[in-house]
């Protein structure tokens, strides 16, 4: 929805840097990566859809200042009800509480399209900032989780089967869509309990003398 946005990824002057993003993206735009406003169209052409949006933290009403502000994946899950032509699989990458995917359904089902089915799986990202583009060649863990119906399996080892192409096989990782969820979350609080414990030492060696290394 940005244009600014999207005619800097179109550009010679990526919006960010990060290391060995900008070799693979001139190498693969106009190949098999396009950056479009088009978001309707896109919609129309997918098998798969990835939604990475932002979920920030509530600024107002309840749960401000806690609990994530969905309305950018709600809008999102709208735009791709609204536009959809074929069966696809709607793909959770942002970091969101768990049974965000009930959001999602629950709008396609408020929006039935004869003949279209969509199915939504949880496929958190593990990418580290300056570490990234490694991350994703090179992951530790690739995990997809779904409903363990017939068609949420279906969804799973299609999407797992996209990763196949050059992730081992024994590194993709099959769930139930909210442990796939709250892994993420979980993976992110273990950092946070990390960085928080290593600056109460930090602390107690300033004040003991001791060497924090």
């Amino acid at each position: 929805i940005n244009a600014e946005r999207i005619a800097q990824w179109n550009s010679d002057r990526l919006p960010f840097f990060e290391p060995g993003l900008d070799e693979i993206v001139q190498m693969v735009r106009g190949v098999n990566l396009f950056f479009s406003t088009d978001i309707p169209a896109a919609i129309r052409r997918a098998d798969i859809i990835f939604v990475s949006v932002n979920t920030p933290t509530k600024e107002f009403g309840y749960g401000a200042g806690m609990a994530s502000d969905l309305q950018y994946w709600e809008r999102t899950a709208q735009q791709i009800v609204e536009h959809v032509e074929r069966p696809a699989i709607i793909v959770e990458k942002s970091t969101v509480p768990v049974r965000t995917a009930e959001v999602m359904e629950k709008i396609v089902a408020a929006n039935p399209r004869p003949g279209i089915s969509l199915e939504v799986v949880s496929n958190p990202e593990f990418l580290a900032e300056g570490t990234a583009v490694r991350d994703l060649l090179e992951p530790d863990r690739v995990l997809i989780g779904s409903r363990q119906s017939e068609s949420g399996r279906r969804a799973a080892a299609e999407l797992s089967s996209v990763f196949a192409h050059w992730v081992p096989r024994e590194r993709i990782i099959t769930t139930n869509l909210w442990s796939s969820e709250l892994s993420k979350l979980v993976a992110n609080a273990f950092l946070a309990q990390r960085i928080s414990s290593i600056n109460a030492i930090s602390a107690l060696c300033e004040k003991t003398d001791a060497d924090i290394g």
